[in-house]
């Protein structure tokens, strides 16, 4: 009994992380193609970049972009190998009230 529960709950949560980075996924890749609110980016060369918002001019380096794609694939990933780690501490908390 307690191996078809263990199995059935890692296929409930494989369903659920094939979901998650589905979906978030799919937002991620949605969200990186619009332009960002309020301001203009305006590309002078291949690798100067600028971009105009209420703060003014700034200059738009590989660095900003590498921390976000790593934010995103955070947002994107993170959950799901969050969730597999409780398993194992919810099973232990299950096997404590057990008489």
């Amino acid at each position: 009994m307690a191996k078809n529960i263990k199995r059935g709950l890692l296929r409930v949560w494989v369903l659920l992380a094939i979901l998650w980075i589905g979906g978030m996924g799919w937002y991620q890749y949605n969200e990186a193609k619009k332009p960002a609110k309020d301001s203009i980016t305006i590309a002078i060369s291949k690798d100067s970049q600028f971009r105009i918002d209420e703060n003014g001019i700034s200059k738009i380096n590989e660095e900003d972009n590498a921390s976000l794609q790593i934010q995103q694939i955070s947002i994107v990933f993170l959950p799901p190998f969050l969730l597999l780690a409780l398993f194992p501490i919810g099973a232990w908390l299950a096997r404590g009230f057990k008489s």
